[in-house]
């Protein structure tokens, strides 16, 4: 069965997030010209994080620092990666739309940086994934024609093989949904950093940097516990991610409700012409003058 799973979820993680990507320039009409840019926006963004916790995580290797021993173990290796990942995935996803993409400044462009963001990790996963599907079906063949290997590298080979083709064949299928889910957790992350840019208040990304690190960490913590519950975490995040889309990522209710034709056509239209005054209006006032001038003339006579 895991010859068919496998290539399901290779086929899930690459294909979803182009077809996210299809789906917003279709309902949204972002603007073909832009739409690469800010996508190859976020794919940077994603590169330029990772780059950099690789690199912190050596520097921190190489410190020495005593490691902390029983079950509070994985739940700091949960803290310090889900901190990690949250902070500097969302300020490398500020820093794009600071000093690159600074004409972006759209709820629908913010979608599709958060697709070319939260995509990049799946697209970049289903290709580990295939190259490691690849190479452990070709090692079960045997090994390469022409080389020679000695008896413990055998050894050590067919534990690997054994390993890889004793996983339960639904676990690759979890694994795909799970990566879906963080990249509908994404597109609610671009769009709380898209929302400093918005309104002008920063805390919009602290915010993302709280829900992401929260992910982030409980994944990787509830992942020691089981992949089930793994995934159930990432579709809860999921939701929330499409909360904060259906709040946020929407054009402002005056915009967005009020007709543009109606309110020009207030502006230009003719005002109401005046009934002209009837000739005999002003007849009864000069009638009621004439009479006080003869009641006054009789009295002084």
């Amino acid at each position: 069965m895991l010859e068919i799973t496998i290539p399901v979820q290779i086929f899930l993680q690459v294909s979803i997030p182009l077809l996210i990507g299809w789906l917003l320039i279709r309902r949204y009409g972002t603007g073909n010209t832009d739409n690469l840019r800010i996508f190859l926006g976020g794919v940077i963004s994603f590169a330029a994080a990772q780059a950099i916790l690789l690199v912190l995580s050596q520097v921190i290797g190489g410190l020495g620092l005593p490691s902390i021993a029983g079950e509070w173990q994985g739940v700091a290796t949960a803290v310090a990666f889900g901190l990690g990942v949250g902070i500097l995935e969302e300020l490398a996803r500020f820093a794009v739309l600071q000093f690159w993409l600074r004409d972006v400044r759209s709820w629908a462009h913010g979608l599709m940086l958060g697709v070319g963001h939260g995509g990049a990790e799946s697209v970049f996963s289903g290709g580990v994934g295939l190259i490691w599907f690849m190479t452990m079906s070709s090692l079960r063949a045997g090994p390469p024609a022409g080389q020679e290997i000695t008896e413990a590298e055998k050894a050590n080979l067919d534990q690997i093989l054994a390993s890889f083709w004793s996983t339960p064949w639904l676990t690759p299928l979890l694994s795909g949904v799970q990566q879906i889910c963080m990249v509908l957790v994404s597109l609610g992350l671009a769009t709380l950093v898209m929302r400093v840019f918005l309104t002008g208040k920063l805390v919009y990304l602290p915010a993302a940097m709280a829900l992401h690190s929260l992910a982030a960490g409980s994944l990787v913590l509830l992942g020691q516990v089981g992949l089930v519950y793994s995934v159930a975490a990432a579709a809860g995040f999921a939701a929330i991610g499409l909360l904060i889309v259906y709040r946020f990522a929407q054009p402002p209710p005056a915009i967005a409700s009020a007709p543009p034709l109606l309110a020009e056509s207030d502006k230009t239209s003719p005002a109401k012409p005046t009934r002209p005054r009837k000739k005999g209006a002003r007849k009864p006032r000069a009638k009621a003058s004439a009479k006080t001038s003869e009641a006054a003339g009789t009295s002084e006579a």
